[in-house]
């Protein structure tokens, strides 16, 4: 019996922002400032007014401890982050990911707010390995009376098509090395689930050399 395991994905190399922050004890007092101003009003005007205080204090002031920082902080201001994130990736296809227009936007929208609270914001790419499913996979059993098999491949699967026979490791989980002791390289293996993570059946079947692996 053979079974064909063809995953058709590709691994991408992607730019990841990631901002580096200078001159935080100077700018403490401007992003506590920042923090609480920036939740929306609209509401009780005597919370409104109180908060607008809580600004001021918090600007005139060192807010050089995660205490008096902490206190600068307001849920409002908070969500109303959380929201612009919100509103980021619905106007970038749903997404923030890494490489992603949203991951570009959310960066230039971070770094703006800590502009403007007297942070001095740089900027440094670095490549990172994204996963990307082109097209449907496929998982069919070879030889006569042959038929496919409905799948969902693993993600971070690699690229290619395998033709094999299919053997199950002595350890039926295939969770740990000792499992298949004895395996036939460039086999299939065909392991159960449960006790351990997919990624780890994954990594004991590759170390055995075998050339695909189902779950």
């Amino acid at each position: 019996m053979h079974f064909s395991l063809a995953p058709t994905a590709q691994a991408v190399n992607a730019p990841f922002t990631w901002h580096g922050v200078l001159r935080w004890c100077l700018a403490a007092p401007a992003l506590a400032s920042l923090l609480v101003a920036c939740g929306g009003g609209g509401g009780d005007p005597a919370v409104d007014a109180t908060q607008y205080v809580q600004a001021a204090q918090c600007s005139a002031r060192a807010n050089d401890t995660p205490g008096l920082l902490l206190d600068c902080v307001t849920a409002d201001a908070v969500q109303a982050h959380i929201e612009r994130f919100s509103e980021i990736a619905l106007a970038n296809g749903g997404s923030r990911a890494a490489g992603t227009p949203g991951d570009e936007a959310t960066a230039q929208y971070v770094a703006s707010l800590l502009r403007e609270a007297g942070y001095v914001v740089t900027t440094n790419r670095i490549d990172v390995e994204s996963y990307d499913l082109t097209e449907p996979t496929v998982l069919e059993q070879g030889g006569a009376g042959g038929a496919a098999v409905e799948n969902d491949v693993l993600m971070h699967s690699g690229s290619g098509d395998v033709t094999a026979a299919v053997a199950s490791p002595a350890g039926a989980t295939g969770c740990t090395a000792a499992d298949f002791a004895g395996f036939p390289a460039g086999s299939i293996a065909l392991v159960l689930r449960g006790t351990c993570p997919f990624h780890e059946k994954a990594t004991n079947a590759a170390q055995a050399g075998a050339a695909g692996v189902v779950i």
